[in-house]
């Protein structure tokens, strides 16, 4: 174990101790992918308003009922960062909420009525705070669907004067320029915060990397890396991360999350980084490719092919996933320890226009002395993520009836659909029952 690792355990122990039962729910999904259980989830979301907003803490409930577009932005995050499926009747009530109180030229404001309540960095009135929120619930805007919201509010940006903006409003125009424009366009806003990184505390940069990693932003971009390397140096001597010179819970875990939005192993996780792979870097792979699917078939695997398998026909599948990669319509995840390739999984993405927001999970493969140590757990949490990024809600896959594999997508939340007889044949000749499952992101 890493110095880094000893780390990691040791702020991992510390929310196991001190957290609330929320907070330990919250640690289970980062580490495990468990689901929130049902108590959980309410506490989470609790208090949302009939307008689908959430109250802003600046303002006395007894005094004033008022749903915050700040406030409202940051349960979203937290939503997100727990694996709350975006398609919940909560989630969607809180973008009808932000579509509702956008301004007609894309910008938005918290209400003139809470003015003298306001602190200064959501104060009506203040172009700053204006910038800030505009930026802020324009992303979830992006990231929930309402694209034409987003574009306005990405407008209503690129209208406003160049020249000062508080940090977070750089990264959260930049994650939702990202995610809404392509990336010849798009990868000049991040250049200046990579010169930002050395005067951001930890809380900025764990909201920073969560951001930028929903929006797609690659974890192996120079930027992503340097935050990650930034935030590591900032634990405390006890491990965890401090909040006025004191271990913080709720810092912890948003820290852990930031680490895990950029594939970083956490203690249980398998000990590999998983990262998407790019069409430009794709063909580099195909060898590695190969050999993970000669691997999988030599084990028993029930990945679509029969022993014996020939190096040949292993490169002939490895050259198409890059061409379907390239294309588009497929989304590629390695896992890496030390930088050798030792899992994969994709993303069959669906590509009619009734299907767009379908997704297959397809070809989750680990090399034979990795198995049975979390790598394909963490392919698994990987490509949920990645599917939430691209808005692919509905998750689908299939494997051998009694596969280990099972418990693996049974634990992880997955609901059996059901079970086709003598699906698929095996090596033996017998042919085997296939079950279906799915999952909503």
């Amino acid at each position: 174990m890493t110095q880094s690792d000893t780390g990691l355990a040791r702020a991992i122990a510390f929310v196991e101790q001190s957290g609330t039962p929320l907070e330990r729910a919250e640690l289970a999904y980062l580490l495990r992918g468990t689901p929130l259980p049902n108590d959980a989830r309410s506490a989470l979301l609790a208090g949302q308003r009939e307008d689908g907003g959430w109250p802003s803490p600046w303002v006395d409930p007894s005094v004033k009922s008022y749903s915050g577009i700040g406030a409202t932005c940051h349960q979203l995050a937290r939503a997100w960062a727990c694996g709350i499926p975006m398609d919940t009747p909560e989630i969607r009530s809180a973008l009808g909420f932000l579509v509702a109180r956008q301004y007609e030229h894309g910008a938005f404001e918290e209400d003139i009525t809470v003015a003298a309540l306001a602190p200064d960095w959501l104060k009506p009135g203040n172009p700053l705070a204006r910038a800030y929120l505009t930026a802020n619930a324009g992303f979830w805007l992006a990231i929930l669907g309402g694209h034409a919201g987003a574009a306005r509010a990405e407008g209503a940006l690129a209208r406003e004067a160049a020249g000062e903006a508080y940090a977070q409003t750089r990264w959260l125009r930049a994650a939702l320029r990202w995610r809404l424009l392509g990336r010849e366009t798009r990868e000049h806003d991040l250049d200046t915060l990579g010169d930002s990184l050395p005067g951001f505390y930890a809380e900025d940069l764990a909201w920073m990397l969560q951001t930028l990693m929903a929006a797609g932003l690659p974890a192996f971009s120079s930027l992503a890396e340097a935050g990650v390397a930034r935030l590591m140096g900032l634990r405390g001597v006890s491990g965890a991360w401090e909040r006025d010179g004191a271990p913080s819970v709720r810092l912890t875990l948003d820290a852990l999350c930031a680490l895990r939005a950029c594939g970083l192993p956490l203690p249980g996780q398998g000990g590999c980084r998983v990262e998407r792979v790019h069409s430009e870097e794709v063909s580099a792979l195909i060898p590695d490719l190969a050999r993970l699917l000669l691997d999988a078939v030599d084990g028993g695997a029930s990945v679509g092919f029969l022993p014996p398998l020939s190096r040949a026909e292993a490169l002939e599948y490895a050259r198409g996933v890059a061409t379907a990669v390239a294309a588009g319509g497929r989304v590629l995840l390695v896992a890496r320890m030390d930088g050798r390739v030792i899992g994969t999984g994709q993303l069959d993405l669906a590509q009619r226009a009734n299907g767009r927001h379908r997704a297959e999970v397809a070809k989750v493969m680990t090399l034979g002395a990795w198995r049975g140590r979390g790598v394909g757990r963490s392919l698994m949490l990987a490509l949920e993520d990645e599917a939430r990024r691209l808005g692919r809600s509905t998750l689908v896959l299939d494997t051998r009836r009694g596969d280990s594999s099972e418990a693996l997508y049974q634990s992880l939340g997955w609901v059996k659909a059901g079970v086709v007889p003598r699906y698929a044949r095996s090596a033996s000749g017998d042919l085997h029952d296939t079950v279906f499952y799915y999952k909503i992101v």
